[in-house]
């Protein structure tokens, strides 16, 4: 197999992370410049940004060291770049599923299927090197840590799902900052003093399990609006809100409705059968298809990509689905072993 995701680890201040990650993947980041010099022909998303980057600078000056990291890495444009990872100034994106079970021994299981217009030369498996120790994320060049799914050694795992929002803050502290402040969390008392919604340019489901207290907690904000969901038996997330009453759910189109109670439902069948819920049934569920992409979970055809399903437990050990190219495969391992010879040995083929 010569083509599959990238597992790289980068170290060094933050600044020097991003340098090391924009010269890895400096052909994709220079291909998507282009578009952003599109951007730029509009007035509106020039004005926007001037007031989105003084904020940023105000109050996440150091995940801006990054950012411009990447920027030189990859030989672009700062301020292109930037504008990049605010996805909110000129546009809206809607993708993910989440799983959490929570059984009466207070184990935990879940899962995470990752969509999005993905691709191996955009992707790939980040060990961050820390002061702490590690962060490991699903890096893509369109997003920070926190924005897709990751996990640290603190035995912090964190998935996330855009939420829909009718009325985008163009001018809001884009979500990608907001996730990013709080994935080197230590417990799930420091995530929630971290995670600031106030200012958010738009919404998003941010689901945290804390393995060693056996904690899974749900965080849902849109803008000005947040709340906290304590998950303790079956769980599930697509794109729209579950606690607030009376929001919009979802733009035309959307099959996010679908998929949360396609998931329930699956997740309530079990149930019935008077037996513990396990990984397999979490998969089973993420990797349901049905006769159209708007009658399915996973999607790895059209109109987008399921990009990788993932997959773990209050144990700590993790397993990766990835569809990313004509070999799908598996990847598993437990959470510290992200480079070692079980976890490479680990990874074989599979067909759905």
């Amino acid at each position: 197999m010569n083509h599959r995701l990238k597992i790289l680890a980068v170290s060094g201040t933050l600044y020097e992370k991003g340098v090391q990650l924009g010269k890895q993947f400096h052909t994709s980041i220079q291909t998507d410049m282009e578009m952003v010099k599109e951007l730029w022909k509009d007035e509106d998303v020039k004005d926007r940004f001037l007031i989105v980057k003084r904020k940023l600078e105000e109050k996440y000056g150091d995940l801006l060291e990054e950012v411009y990291g990447r920027a030189d890495g990859a030989n672009v444009n700062r301020d292109d770049y930037l504008l990049y990872l605010c996805p909110e100034i000129y546009t809206y994106h809607e993708s993910c599923t989440d799983i959490i079970v929570k059984n009466h021994h207070h184990e935990i299981i879940g899962g995470h299927n990752e969509d999005g217009n993905y691709s191996l030369d955009n992707s790939a498996l980040v060990k961050y090197q820390t002061n702490y120790g590690y962060l490991c994320d699903f890096f893509t060049t369109k997003t920070l840590a926190g924005g897709n799914f990751c996990w640290n050694s603190h035995g912090m795992i964190f998935t996330g799902n855009s939420i829909y929002v009718k009325h985008i803050n163009h001018i809001g502290i884009p979500c990608w900052f907001i996730l990013r402040r709080v994935v080197d969390a230590r417990n799930m008392e420091e995530v929630l003093a971290l995670f600031d919604n106030k200012d958010a340019a738009s919404g998003f489901n941010l689901n945290v399990v804390d393995t060693n207290a056996k904690r899974a907690v749900s965080i849902e904000y849109r803008l000005d609006i947040k709340s906290v969901i304590e998950v303790n038996d079956k769980f599930a997330h697509s794109n729209h809100f579950t606690s607030e009453i009376g929001l919009p759910l979802t733009k035309k189109g959307s099959n996010s409705k679908f998929r949360l109670e396609k998931s329930m439902e699956f997740l309530n069948k079990y149930s019935l059968n008077y037996r513990r819920i396990d990984e397999k049934d979490i998969l089973n569920i993420l990797q349901y298809r049905g006769k159209t992409p708007k009658t399915s979970i996973l999607d790895t055809k059209y109109p987008e990509i399921t990009a990788l399903t993932f997959l773990y437990n209050s144990k700590r050990q993790i397993v990766i689905y990835c569809y990313l190219d004509h070999y799908k495969y598996r990847i598993s391992y437990d959470m510290g072993n992200l480079f070692s010879s079980e976890c490479e040995s680990s990874m074989e083929l599979f067909s759905i």
